[in-house]
């Protein structure tokens, strides 16, 4: 694979899925939306409702299974790559490549060449994976809800008692920040600067869905504006 760097990403040949293509990067006209998100907020729903709503595609858990096609890793790692697991992940790494600080920065690697190919496609909507620190030029949202509301949405949606519900939610705020931090670094994490953020406390599907088609569409407006040199 002949991969070239243009403006920080990667283009070139590469397999999404099984689907080869020639990969185009001009952020004038760049159609990504990623959604960082707290578990229990409903983002995934809200992202399914933007997706029909926009004819996009949204990538979730299929990022870990396209990143594993990606690069040709064995089904080992695969097992190992999640959030949750990213201190099995170095060690991973060390076995193959006998250096502990190695590990996260091969899966940060990765994560970011798969990302960028999903990019490439436009149109896509990427859920979480520290996807709003790997595309610059992205629209960059954030949905949360109250801590009692994310507690309500467990129970109903994922069929948990309460105190199931809250001890898996502290579990997953834990791991997630853990995850990113390793990845990207405390101060990135903890000051990034995303261009809309909504609470699903009294906002509907539909009504979250609505605020982010707006704020693409300025968003879009804006690239277009900054990298105006790129549609000549």
């Amino acid at each position: 694979m002949d991969n070239k760097v243009f403006g920080g990403a990667l283009y070139g040949k590469t397999e999404i899925n099984g689907s080869a293509g020639e990969l185009n990067f001009n952020p004038a006209n760049l159609k990504v939306i990623t959604i960082s998100r707290t578990t229990g907020s409903g983002a995934s729903i809200v992202a399914q409702r933007l997706a029909e709503d926009m004819g996009w595609t949204v990538w979730d858990r299929s990022l870990l299974l396209s990143l594993a096609e990606d690069v040709n890793i064995q089904k080992e790692i695969l097992k190992v790559i999640d959030e949750r697991h990213l201190d099995t992940a170095s060690s991973y790494a060390y076995s193959l490549f006998g250096d502990t600080s190695l590990g996260g920065m091969v899966y940060t690697r990765q994560l970011a060449r798969t990302i960028w190919a999903i990019c490439a496609r436009n149109k896509a909507i990427i859920i979480g994976r520290g996807a709003n620190f790997i595309v610059p030029n992205a629209l960059h949202v954030r949905i949360d809800a109250p801590f009692e509301r994310r507690v309500e949405n467990m129970m109903k949606f994922e069929d948990m008692g309460r105190e199931q519900a809250e001890k898996q939610l502290k579990i997953s705020d834990r791991d997630r920040k853990n995850f990113l931090v390793k990845c990207f670094g405390k101060e990135k994490v903890e000051k990034f600067p995303f261009d809309l953020q909504l609470s699903m406390n009294r906002l509907s599907k539909d009504d979250a869905s609505a605020l982010i088609k707006l704020a693409f569409a300025q968003h879009e407006a804006r690239l277009k504006v900054k990298f105006a040199d790129h549609l000549l």
